[in-house]
């Protein structure tokens, strides 16, 4: 695996988080080239952003600086609007947040609209809910446990949400498996359940009778 050293990756990071600035704030900015490059740098490294930090070194002190303003600037692009990034772009961000908070949940999820993601544009939900599943804070899950019921029970076409909803839940239920309420979140998903499966044999049927 190629080593990074410390120095590189807050170099790259820093310009990452002039980039990112510049791109939710002027949608005609439409470059990406850094963002990859830091995720890469981010992950190639053996060193962790956090792990680096820690160090009593102003270096450390920096990087963990830098990384904060990183994390804002990727959680703008991941909630921004549709002309801030590609779909592909969000997915990339949201992994590079994930490698960036190594296994904190950033407070700006927690802040912005006191945690609650049905404030949310829906269609952009879907690309950070899959991250917060792996992240340690679980408040956050539990107080959106309606939402992430409702996002996968209702009729829409948004399909990602619904996986993402769904994902979120069976992990919140193996952590804690009395979170659920029987009627508010069972019951619904339920009948969720059954009637996907009773549409899918019905297709099926249709099928093999044609």
């Amino acid at each position: 695996m190629e080593r990074i050293g410390q120095a590189d990756v807050i170099t790259v990071l820093e310009k990452l988080q002039h980039e990112l600035k510049a791109q939710t704030r002027d949608s005609k900015v439409d470059q990406h080239l850094l963002l990859r490059k830091a995720f890469h740098y981010v992950t190639a490294t053996l060193y962790k952003p956090v792990q680096l930090a820690q160090r009593n070194n102003g270096q450390g002190k920096k990087l963990s600086e830098v990384v904060h303003r990183v994390l804002q600037e990727l959680f703008a692009l991941l909630v921004g609007g549709d002309g801030f990034a590609p779909p592909r772009i969000r997915i990339l961000s949201a992994a590079l947040v994930r490698e960036l908070s190594a296994g904190d949940t950033p407070y700006f999820f927690r802040d912005n609209f006191g945690g609650n993601f049905s404030k949310y544009d829906q269609n952009k939900v879907k690309y950070f809910l899959p991250v917060l599943s792996e992240l340690s804070n679980s408040k956050l899950l539990i107080q959106n446990i309606t939402n992430l019921v409702t996002w996968f029970t209702e009729e829409h076409d948004n399909l990602g949400l619904k996986m993402a909803a769904l994902s979120n839940l069976i992990s919140l239920v193996q952590r804690y498996p009395n979170v659920l309420d029987t009627n508010l979140h069972i019951r619904p998903m339920e009948q969720k359940f059954q009637q996907i499966l009773t549409d899918a044999s019905l297709e099926t049927r249709k099928t093999t009778s044609t």
